[in-house]
């Protein structure tokens, strides 16, 4: 027992520098001799360790790993610390390459070459007012070199051992120099989403090492060259298969040239790589549904059939054996499986049921869900690998272990419209077009609150269109239960196919390969996308396909993100007919009548009510004070890209002129843009919300987040900030029940229940809607009521009435006429409970009237606007607030006798400095937003996380906006 404790003292309470020495890591690098294994007290400690094995393994977690990895030359835990510790993060120079009289600068990696240079400290002033355009690009014409230098405490390479450079994102072209040997040229390091295994040669690594106080470094020079591949002009006819970001952000100066993902130092024992590994669930059996009538999910009975694929990079030159053991969760385990690799390159290996009867019908296991619908969880994958070498007999690989979410995901096609299904599951994609940072600064903190904040609003889905995030994006994505539509970007060289050479159609079947390899391992990935907004000619398809059906992918894929058919797949099943500009919230319900619309049918890929301007706060950052207001140029600046269609607010201004009262303001123009993209945000996800499984199946707001600082097409701003989209789509979306009343020529006044909860039916047979419409002397005019005398299923919605004849009949004078809708279960206001929304909805008695003659792809004009001038004349009211002791709440009570509208909670500096505003370092989060507050009532808003201590409440409102026309 002493000798036991003392083995778990010895391996538990060694510092992070014991260790990282013991294995030989440095402040420089890796010890290559070291890292092959552990050293010998360790090796003593890990085998008396073994022998209380399976106690440590149940209690202990990764101590109980330590003890089976001593068994191998490799480890478990030596493969944990080699993917903790094997990046090479800081001591890098950069510079131009030519510039003789330039010393480089320190940067990190990974980083862009312009991101590098201004971006410490996430630094955003170049992103203010227009100094992004007055950039210098034309150094980045000439190339640029990283340079660093790894260190090795000693060199002992034999032929069993690979020494690899892996480059995990080279933007766009680059000749690798090692001690100013060229290794790699820019002919064969080429492609943007290639991973590039680049092997370091044993003569040179012998020979050409500098020795000093008896350490050997080796020089490493990355010489990037940029691409050339822009989206606009559409005219132009460049190539380089990289990253653009179409007309969301101006253009980065540099094309985001350099080494932005990881670079890594791999010791190879074996000179073969298991590089990936995944689990699929083939197949779920029906007498264990993993999702029960209850709407239970997650079942550790559940019995599934698996497949596991496993990837490998092979440095040899010959042919291999290879025998792997594999082990996945705690009830399968050992399983032993051989293979061939291919030398001088990547093998794909795949084993289901039908060659490994242990992958049938295995019971114990739990499944993977979006988040909704079930658990997160994720399930240990553990792979050890040998192989027999001539020379040095059974060399063992470097095991592979991560963690996976088991889930299976389908799609069926029914009357042109797509459906997604997960575990067997109907899916209804709820999600919007994710933008990372305009200079590829990945963030993982910035990220998590952006998928957090997507949470909050009821979204369960992102798009990548061209942009493949970081492997700790991924990882979020399966631990927060997001699903994800990664593919190829529109409009750029991806889609330049006429002018495609050798070099492009080889760097897109690499590319592909790589992405495949690294994302069939996350249960988050919904659907790949290899074409967007057109499907590739059939030569290209082909080439697509063939990967696919080499890297075994067994999610859905889609050829474009668009309506279109091609030759090996058919039809996609769905649609991207806009619009991209503003639309009045009738559009998505008359747009059912029109084939070619984005109205509330099928599954839309990109669609969105256009510009969102964002609140105060950060129209303050965005822009200089001299050019806050009036809208100028500098505005326009910041409304995607300057050579876009949507490059100003020429589409919003008009029907907010028109809408809304007189504003001679930012302040008042602001307010009113929030009120205007609230219900028009609201009004696209409830209508694709009551049409879930019958008439649609998907919707993507385009878009989640901008790239760049933006006035249009964001429900979160750059900043993290949000404003009246955001709450809209929370409204619809973001409680289990929702109620409401559609608008529209052809639906105006359905009145619905919304079940957000695809795990709970809620028994309805003694609720009542109360429908109560207002008038702007703050009085109810007339009540109607619905029983709903019914459940609502699952994930479901039913129709409980109409309203429309009473609005007909009550716009008799014109004006503007409030509706509120609450739903009463058992005696009482659901909303109180949390489990319902009371939504309200200003109904103008002059209608938006659509020109639907005058559609193009992105807007269908409108012959007359809505007038909602009107809710000016509603009284003042006195409103009176209480923030809760631990600064978590607010209580916000209307005590005069009118309706307080667009109620607007706002955070602002308490200090008594300059700044209107609080200085949060994250934004802060309200339960509601933009609401209306009726005589006598009290309203408590919850914050996502306590109010900093120099932060207070203010509270504004639709009055005080109000201008006499």
């Amino acid at each position: 027992v002493v000798v036991v404790v003392c083995v778990v003292v010895v391996v538990e309470n060694d510092s992070d520098v014991e260790w990282d020495e013991a294995v030989g890591i440095t402040e420089k690098g890796v010890d290559v001799a070291a890292i092959s294994g552990v050293g010998v007290a360790r090796k003593i400690a890990c085998l008396i360790h073994f022998l209380l094995q399976w106690f440590w393994f149940r209690h202990r977690g990764i101590f109980g790993l330590v003890s089976l990895l001593c068994l191998s030359t490799s480890a478990f835990a030596e493969d944990e610390i080699m993917r903790q510790h094997q990046h090479f993060v800081s001591s890098w120079t950069l510079s131009p390459c030519h510039d003789s009289s330039s010393t480089g600068t320190n940067v990190t990696i990974p980083s862009t070459v312009f991101g590098a240079t201004i971006a410490s400290n996430y630094n955003n002033t170049i992103l203010t007012g227009d100094l992004l355009k007055n950039v210098n690009d034309s150094i980045y014409d000439q190339p640029w070199c990283y340079e660093t230098s790894i260190q090795f405490q000693q060199s002992t390479f034999d032929d069993s051992t690979s020494t690899v450079l892996l480059f995990e994102g080279i933007n766009y072209r680059a000749n690798i120099f090692v001690n100013n040997v060229l290794i790699e040229s820019n002919k064969s390091i080429v492609g943007t989403f290639r991973h590039h295994y680049v092997e370091v040669p044993k003569n040179l690594t012998f020979l050409s090492m500098k020795v000093h106080d008896h350490s050997q470094w080796m020089d490493l020079k990355v010489e990037v060259f940029r691409p050339n591949d822009r989206s606009l002009p559409p005219q132009n006819h460049d190539t380089d298969l990289a990253i653009s970001f179409v007309d969301w952000a101006p253009r980065p100066p540099d094309r985001n040239m350099g080494l932005f993902q990881p670079v890594s130092l791999l010791v190879v024992p074996g000179n073969i790589l298991i590089s990936s590994a995944s689990v699929n669930v083939d197949r779920i059996h029906p007498m264990t549904n993993a999702y029960k009538s209850n709407g239970s999910s997650g079942f550790d009975d559940v019995e599934v059939d698996l497949s596991v694929t496993v990837s490998l990079q092979s440095f040899l030159s010959v042919v291999a054996d290879v025998t792997f053991n594999i082990s996945i969760g705690d009830n399968l385990k050992n399983v032993v499986l051989k293979g061939l690799v291919q030398p001088n390159g990547s093998t794909t290996l795949h084993f289901n049921s039908s060659t490994c009867p242990q992958f049938l019908s295995v019971v114990g296991l739990s499944l993977w869900w979006p988040w909704r619908y079930g658990n997160q969880t994720l399930t240990p994958i553990m792979i050890s690998a040998s192989i027999q070498s001539p020379s040095q007999g059974d060399v063992s690989l470097m095991p592979f272990s991560r963690k996976v979410g088991l889930r299976k995901v389908e799609s069926t096609i029914s009357n042109n419209s797509r459906l997604f299904l997960v575990n067997d599951r109907p899916f209804m994609v709820y999600g919007g077009g994710y933008g990372p940072d305009l200079f590829l600064r990945y963030n993982t903190t910035i990220q998590k609150r952006m998928l957090n904040a997507a949470r909050d609003m009821g979204l369960n889905t992102v798009r990548l269109e061209g942009k493949m995030m970081t492997d700790a994006f991924f990882d979020l994505l399966d631990e927060m239960g997001i699903m994800a539509m990664p593919g190829w970007c529109c409009c750029d060289a991806w889609q330049h196919w006429d002018y495609w050479e050798e070099e492009q159609y080889f760097v897109a079947q690499e590319s592909l390969r790589t992405q495949l390899q690294r994302l069939r391992s996350h249960a988050s990935i919904l659907v790949f996308l290899y074409g967007s907004d057109e499907s590739p000619p059939p030569i290209v398809e082909k080439i697509y396909l063939d990967v696919f059906t080499d890297e075994h992918w067994q999610s859905p894929i889609l050829s474009s993100a668009a309506n279109t058919t091609t030759k090996y797949q058919g039809e996609t099943g769905v649609k991207m007919d806009g619009p991209y500009a503003w639309v009045p919230p009738s559009y998505w319900y008359d747009g059912m009548s029109h084939t070619y619309s984005g109205g509330a049918f099928g599954f839309s890929t990109e669609i969105s009510p256009g510009a969102s301007p964002t609140i105060l706060e950060s129209a303050v950052e965005m822009l200089t004070p001299d050019h806050l207001w009036p809208i100028d140029d500098v505005w326009d600046f910041h409304c995607g890209s300057g050579l876009g269609l949507f490059h100003d607010l020429r589409f919003f201004l008009p029907p907010l002129q028109s809408r809304m009262p007189l504003f001679s303001s930012v302040e008042d123009f602001l307010y009113f843009s929030q009120i205007m993209t609230f219900e028009s945000h609201r009004a696209m996800f409830e209508a694709y919300a009551v049409n879930k499984y019958k008439l649609s199946t998907g919707v993507i707001q385009w878009m989640l987040n901008n790239p760049f600082p933006s006035m249009i097409w964001h429900l979160i701003d750059f900043y993290g900030r949000v404003g009246g989209a955001y709450y809209g789509v929370k409204s619809a979306l973001g409680q289990s029940m929702h109620v409401l009343v559609s608008t529209g020529e052809d639906h105006g006044g359905d009145v619905f229940i919304v079940n957000n909860n695809p795990q709970k039916s809620y028994n309805l047979t003694e609720g009542v809607v109360r429908v109560e419409f207002w008038s702007m002397d703050s009085e109810i005019i007339l009540t109607r009521e619905f029983d709903v005398k019914s459940f609502v299923d699952q994930d479901g919605a039913i129709f409980l009435g109409s309203i429309r004849d009473n609005l007909t009949a009550l716009c008799h004078d014109g004006g503007v006429i409030l509706v509120r809708a609450t739903l009463f279960w058992n005696g009482e206001d659901a909303t109180t409970s949390n489990i319902a929304t009371s939504s309200v909805y200003a109904h103008s008695c002059v209608p938006d009237v659509l020109n639907w003659d005058n559609t193009t792809f992105y807007i269908t004009y409108c012959s007359q606007y809505g007038n909602f001038s009107q809710l000016c004349s509603l009284a003042s009211t006195e409103l009176s607030l209480i923030l809760s002791n631990d600064r978590t709440s607010v209580k916000v009570h209307n005590v005069g006798s009118a309706i307080a509208y667009g109620v607007d909670v706002t955070i602002v500096s308490g200090d008594g400095g300059d700044s209107q505003f609080c200085n949060e370092t994250s934004p802060v989060l309200l339960s509601d937003n933009y609401f209306a507050l009726f005589p006598g009532e009290e309203k408590e808003v919850v914050f996502s996380l306590p109010l900093p201590s120099n932060c207070q409440v203010q509270l504004d409102r639709f009055e005080n906006h109000c201008v006499p026309r």
